[in-house]
Formats: C-alpha cells, structure tokens, sequence
C-alpha cells in the first residue's frame, strides 16, 4: 500500500483554511507596502505641488503661448512698479501716501502689449537665426548685437513714450520725457540686460524665453521704475 502524505491525511476543510491563511498573510504585506509609499507620497505634498503647477503652466504656454505670456507680464511688470514704489518710500524719494495704483497699471498695460512683442520677436530672431547646440557662438553674439545694438534702444524709447503718453503729457511732454531720461536709462539698461540676454540666448529654451524676460524685467522695472519717477520728480 503507498504511504500517505501528511496533505492526503489533512481533510479538504483544513487545506482550504491554510490555504486562505496563506493568501490573507499575502495581502495583508501587499496592502502594508502600498500604505507605506501612499504615507510617503502623502507626507510630502511639496515635493509634487511645484512641479505640478510648473507642468499646469507649460500646458497653458503650449496651448495659448501669446496670451499665457500677455498674462504673467501683465502682473510681473505691475508687481515690480508696487516693488519700486515700496523703495522710493523707504528711500524717502516717494512724496505720495500709500500706493499709485495707476502708475502701477501702466507698467502692466506695458507688460500686456510688450509681451506679444517678445513672443513674436524672439520667435522670427531664432527662425532668422537658429539656435545652435554649443551655447555661445558666433550666432549667440550676433543675435545679442542685434538685440542690444537695435531692439533694446528702440524697446526703451517706446516704453518710456508710452508711459508719457498714459501719464497726459502730450507729445512736447513725451519729447521733454524722453530727453531726461533716455540716455542714463539706456546705459542702466546694458549694465543688466547684455549679460542677462546672453545667458538667455545662449541656454534658455526658445519657448521659455519670454517667460525668462519677464523674470528679469521684474527687476529692471523696479530699477526703471525709480528712475523714471525720481528723474521726472
């Protein structure tokens, strides 16, 4: 007679009971496992919030590139006037209680209709001349002279116009505007704009340029800002 297995001796009721223990045990080291990495992502929210919100963005730019970069100009160039008003009171340069909203309004509209200026800009520059692999070439130092030596002279004079002409001065007072503080403007603009477009032409990805211009002009329009009202005060 062959010999009986310690299995063949168990009856059916009791395999099936370690066998479900056995499947239960499974699942209970499956379901720890996926509690420890759902508490790991859980814990951290900042990690995934950024990238989130900078992947909602580039989604938006892809979809609307104009209009999304119309739109972050407009507060950028709005928030750094409030910036500059902020240093013209602490400097004690600013004579006025509490905010001109108005002055700052007229940096956003600049920053509104500039903006499709840069987006169209950049786009026929880099198509004139295409970005090349090595960061700084011969192309990179030609794109800067014609953004320094051409684009940025004529950029100038039109932003200082345009706020002259939202301030109701006219066109004497545009002149009169433009002949106070063209020139040292022009110089403050090369001291920041010439190594910041270098770095923009010679690393930054094309569709994310304006977005980097925006990024600095927060800061030029607060060095502009004070000048502009400081000189003209």
């Amino acid at each position: 007679m062959a010999s009986k297995t310690v299995d063949d001796e168990m009856s059916p009721l009791l395999l099936h009971h370690q066998l479900m223990n056995k499947v239960t045990a499974k699942n209970d080291n499956t379901d720890d496992e996926s509690t420890d990495v759902t508490v790991s992502k859980t814990t951290r929210p900042d990690v995934e919030e950024l990238p989130s919100l900078w992947k909602s963005y580039t989604q938006q730019l892809d979809k609307n590139p104009v209009l999304v970069k119309c739109i972050t100009a407009f507060f950028i160039l709005g928030l750094g006037d409030l910036c500059g008003q902020g240093v013209e009171h602490l400097r004690g340069t600013n004579a006025e209680e509490g905010v001109d909203w108005l002055r700052s309004g007229r940096f956003s509209v600049i920053g509104f209709i500039g903006a499709v200026w840069a987006h169209y800009y950049y786009h026929y520059l880099d198509y004139i001349l295409p970005p090349t692999e090595a960061p700084c070439t011969t192309t990179t130092a030609l794109k800067l002279l014609i953004d320094q030596g051409l684009q940025a002279p004529i950029l100038l004079a039109t932003i200082i116009g345009s706020l002259a002409i939202m301030r109701g001065t006219g066109w004497d007072g545009v002149k009169d505007y433009l002949e106070e503080n063209y020139g040292n403007t022009l110089l403050a603009n090369w001291k920041l704009w010439i190594p910041a477009n270098l770095v923009n032409l010679a690393f930054v990805r094309p569709e994310l340029r304006v977005l980097y211009v925006n990024v600095v002009f927060f800061i030029w329009t607060i060095i502009l800002s004070v000048m502009l009202n400081e000189e003209s005060s």
